[in-house]
């Protein structure tokens, strides 16, 4: 749905009935408005169809215009002077480079969203004022790390960065641009655009920043591959000029966009970080380097800059590389750019080898809020969106990596369904207008030799599937359909959205666009797994594109409209699985067409780092709160039993803390037998302090008990009978518990009863003694409906809610929030099969929150924190 209609009705529907709220509106309360929205409205005769996707766009445009933010801007202080005395002034009207490439977005990029800028200008902001003006200082050693998202606009972020950068006399720009031709060629071609101004890939009509002549401007010393020129591939190599004599002669900025590989070698570094540094250091002259500012930008800072040695004497090659690129400017800032820092938090800050300090973000930390529009974990695995209609998941059984990898196999079937999904989305998106890249990813191994295996069963079913259009004749289409054909026919049942009514009986209509397709280029299937391994998008027609691979893929590079993945690649490591979630990203007029096809144990493991990943920015916002800087930074990483810490995580250590955590059971055993135990035992423990039990202060259809024996949350936990799957370690639970209570830190605790405003149809209240309990609705996570009820387990994604949570953080007490599910309207609980009917519960099943207040002990700690070094 456009803006214009998200507006109209939020003028028309929302807004008249939010109003009335006045100061007391929350964002509870518009989320649970805009959701009890029916699915049809009509305005003015206009009939508007809101399925879970435009709600969650009308919340986010709600919040906005409430004043409510829909992402957190946060920033650590860092010491000396990144003080905020000591911040610089932003006299941005007077910043040259900074104002031509502010006027090049507005006018070119984002020309149809200038809040986009905006808000690009804002965060760049942040960051540029903690750093040194280099006119003011004679010597700064700075470093920070920049928090992101996977593929959700930290490129834009640097390059503004670099303009303000520029703007203040950083004379020498150098990113790190991953590791990979194709990586660094993405970012080459961005720079190239946005702030060097040369049309340097030859494409016609493109819009690039202009220049007025004698104007200072950026002097690139890398460029694009020269496609003439054998084994060329733009990336630094020692111009003819040397170092001095290069800054000497010229006032522009310049700027390299090179690869992150070093080896050893004679000259100390060998590659291209070792052409880099043997360049500065072949004509050193001390003037001419005091007169040279550096910013070097690494983008992907976790992956290979980090130093993976379990001891500081002998580094990794690339991490020390980089460490000796920063010793030689005596006026250097170091950002690393990363939406996993797993391993960037867990450096040790006093590392130092042979006088190079490491890159611990010692001045600055900032986490980049998820920007509006982003499609990112949340959508996919329901973290934030309990109703996902939209099946976006498709599980596959546990076999299904073993089959696909055996070269002696057919294609699987699910493995042929998802490409005839692809090839559906790509019908769908030209139906709408969007005819432009239309991916695919398939990841089944991180070893090559599969790759091949895995290539030849696609292109054989592609040729195949390709035969059959070429050969159909379209007046039989009635009387004989090819199995192929048939198949992408039934996909679109599939598909939810009303738009879309136009195929559902109309078989020539899905025949003619399917000829259309074929007739506009041939499906282009590529294996990416080596660094030579490019997705060239400039230079070869892959509007069309089937990309199977491994490692390579999962590090910035960009699949240009992702929509169907295959994924069966398993890793145990945090930052590898979030980073391998290519599916990421804008996806504005086809987030209903997007499928990943995957396995329940990839599932859950996604939406267990998730949480991780969650978890770390909160204590980005503790630290912040408790006016700490990044030296103090000790970030949790929760531990998972199936779960590890990436290897680059060599100076961590293994403790446990719960401090301002939650822990929630989201999988139910629906056995009749442990329903009925677990509901028995909440009903005697609300039973036991029904005469303290009092409504809370803003909701009178919620419950607390307070200060009550903490004895008795010990022996609920302990007693209450969890599903085989757990979201969390008892032993864990109770041995922090148990610690805070030696300590003389907790002596009780509060009891929470959740429950609704208004009983829904049909819907039978929890009655216990003089309490009349309203129910909670909570769904499966959506997969695949009945498919998602494995050995009578179901996971219902999230069972907590946000206004609990507040409630307990405003008490600031360790809090147990009890939830009655309502059993006729929790698709959990009301699955009608031959083994299991709602009708045989007698009452509503419970389910349960712990929420954590903050510690003050140090000692008993949880999970991955990094050692405190003194």
């Amino acid at each position: 749905m456009d803006r214009e209609n998200i507006i109209k009705i939020f003028k028309v529907k929302v807004r008249p009935e939010l109003d009335l709220y006045g100061a007391d509106l929350t964002e509870n309360i518009i989320e649970s408005f805009i959701k009890d929205l029916p699915v049809q409205i009509s305005i003015a005769g206009q009939i508007f169809e809101l399925n879970s996707l435009i709600k969650e766009e009308l919340i986010n445009h709600t919040k906005k215009q409430f004043g409510f933010t829909s992402g957190t801007h946060v920033y650590i202080k860092g010491a000396g002077i990144y003080n905020d005395s000591e911040e610089i002034e932003l006299d941005k009207e007077n910043w040259h480079y900074y104002l031509r490439h502010k006027n090049y977005l507005k006018d070119n990029v984002f020309k149809d969203n200038i809040d986009v800028v905006e808000s690009l200008d804002y965060e760049t902001d942040q960051i540029i004022k903690k750093f040194p003006k280099p006119d003011e200082h004679n010597i700064f050693d700075k470093k920070g790390l920049v928090i992101g998202h996977v593929q959700s606009g930290k490129t834009a972020n640097f390059t503004h960065l670099i303009s303000k950068a520029a703007s203040i006399g950083y004379r020498f720009v150098i990113v790190l641009a991953g590791m990979t031709d194709t990586l660094r060629m993405q970012t080459q071609f961005r720079l190239d655009k946005e702030l060097v101004g040369r049309n340097s890939a030859a494409i016609p009509n493109l819009e690039t920043i202009q220049w007025l002549r004698g104007e200072e401007k950026f002097h690139p010393l890398t460029q694009l591959p020269d496609k003439r020129v054998k084994n060329d591939n733009g990336d630094f190599s020692a111009p003819i000029s040397n170092f001095s004599d290069h800054f000497d002669t010229t006032s522009d900025v310049t700027i390299a966009v090179i690869k992150k590989l070093a080896r050893n070698g004679t000259n100390q570094f060998q590659s291209i970080l070792g052409n880099l540094i043997n360049w500065i250091v072949r004509a050193y002259d001390a003037n001419t380097i005091q007169s040279v500012p550096v910013l070097i930008i690494d983008d992907e800072a976790d992956q290979a800059s980090i130093d993976s040695s379990d001891e500081d004497s002998d580094p990794t090659v690339i991490n020390h590389a980089i460490r000796k690129l920063t010793s030689l400017f005596p006026k250097s800032v170091y950002v690393g750019y990363t939406a996993t820092p797993f391993a960037n938090v867990f450096i040790n800050p006093a590392n130092d080898y042979l006088g190079l300090p490491d890159l611990y973000p010692k001045d600055f930390i900032y986490t980049l809020p998820e920007p509006e529009e982003y499609f990112g974990s949340s959508r996919f695995f329901g973290i934030k969106n309990k109703e996902n209609e939209l099946a976006l998941i498709e599980l596959l059984e546990a076999n299904e990596k073993e089959i696909i990898n055996d070269e002696d196999q057919e294609i699987t079937c699910n493995l042929s369904n998802a490409i005839d999904s692809f090839i559906f989305s790509s019908i769908i998106r030209k139906y709408r207008g969007n005819d432009k890249f239309c991916g695919m990813m398939i990841h089944t191994d991180h070893r090559n030799i599969y790759h091949n295996t895995v290539y030849s069963k696609v292109r054989e079913y592609i040729s195949s599937l390709e035969c059959d259009l070429n050969t159909f004749d379209k007046f039989s289409a009635f009387k004989v359909k090819t199995q192929s054909i048939g198949r992408l026919q039934g996909i679109v049942s599939d598909v939810p959205n009303y738009e879309y009514v136009d195929f559902k009986n109309n078989y020539d209509t899905i025949l003619n666009y399917l000829k259309q397709k074929n007739g506009d280029k041939t499906t282009n299937i590529k294996v990416i797994n080596s660094r030579e391994d490019k997705l060239d998008y400039l230079n070869e027609e892959l509007k069309y594109l089937i990309c199977i691979g491994g490692n390579i893929m999962s590090r910035g590079v960009t699949i240009e409209g992702l929509t169907i993945t295959y994924y069966l690649r398993d890793t145990l490591n945090y930052d590898t699985l979030l980073q391998m979630g290519r599916w990421f990203g804008f996806r504005k007029g086809y987030e209903d067409l997007l499928r990943i096809y995957t396995t329940e144990r990839i599932a859950r493991h996604f939406e267990y780092v998730m949480a991780v990943e969650d978890d770390l920015r909160n204590e980005v916002r503790r630290y912040i709160e408790e006016g700490l800087t990044p030296i103090d930074f000790a970030p949790k990483v929760r531990a998972h039993m199936r779960m590890q810490p990436t290897a680059k995580m060599g100076n961590s250590s293994l403790t446990k803390s719960y401090s301002q955590q939650t822990i929630q059971t989201i999988y139910f055993n629906r056995d009749l037998s442990v329903l009925n135990h677990n509901y028995q035992l909440g009903k005697k423990l609300v039973e036991k302090y029904q005469d303290s039990i009092d409504n809370t202060d803003n909701f009178d259809y919620k419950y607390i008990a307070k200060n009550s024996e903490i004895e008795d949350l010990l022996n609920f936990i302990k007693t209450y009978k969890y599903a085989s799957y757990n979201s969390f370690e008892l032993n864990d639970i109770t041995k922090y518990i148990e610690q805070r209570i030696k300590s003389g830190e907790i002596k009780n605790f509060d009891i929470l009863i959740s429950g609704i405003k208004q009983l829904k149809e049909e819907t039978e209240p929890t009655q216990l003694g003089d309490l009349t309990i309203n129910p909670v609705k909570r769904n499966l996570r959506k997969s695949k409906g009945k498919e998602h009820i494995q050995e009578n387990i179901v996971n219902i994604g999230v069972i907590s809610d946000t206004a609990d949570i507040k409630i307990a953080n405003d008490n600031d007490k360790l809090t147990l929030i009890l939830y009655f599910l309502d059993k006729r309207h929790s698709d959990a609980f009301n699955e009608s099969d031959e083994n299991y009917m709602s009708e045989k519960l007698n009452f509503n099943p419970i389910g349960f929150t712990v929420a954590f207040p903050k510690t003050t002990i140090a000692n008993g700690e949880i999970d991955y924190y990094q050692q405190i070094f003194e």
